[in-house]
């Protein structure tokens, strides 16, 4: 979440609309083990008169994010038949559920299993 936050005020101070969006994923390899909410950026290029997703996250095996002009290339594709969700609206301000749980916790790895909101 700081990554995108960064983001924000980066594109905020050069004027360029911005926002957050959200993908609910599986946290594992089954929707037994649960889901977290994914963040993204989205940011409006004036130019091409649309908005852009971006995903801050680093690129690891099975994770590869890249900026395009042309198709949206995310870390997570989204499995409808197992309930996850790519939820279309841009939001003004990150997700309250999220950064209170980021407020709570300090073992980001049992926050992660445990703590971090399904839904929007």
């Amino acid at each position: 979440m700081q990554n995108q936050i960064f983001w924000q005020h980066y594109y905020a101070r050069k004027e360029i609309p911005t926002g957050f969006c959200y993908q609910r994923l599986m946290l594992f390899d089954t929707p037994e083990k649960g889901y977290s909410i994914h963040a993204l950026n989205a940011v409006y290029l004036k130019s091409h008169n649309k908005w852009i997703r971006l995903d801050a996250r680093g690129n690891k095996t099975g994770a590869n994010a890249q900026f395009s002009l042309d198709e949206e290339k995310l870390a997570f594709s989204i499995n409808k038949e197992l309930n996850e969700e790519d939820y279309s609206i841009i939001f003004a301000k990150p997700n309250h559920k999220t950064i209170a749980v980021l407020k709570e916790h300090t073992d980001a790895l049992e926050m992660y299993k445990h703590y971090l909101p399904e839904s929007i």
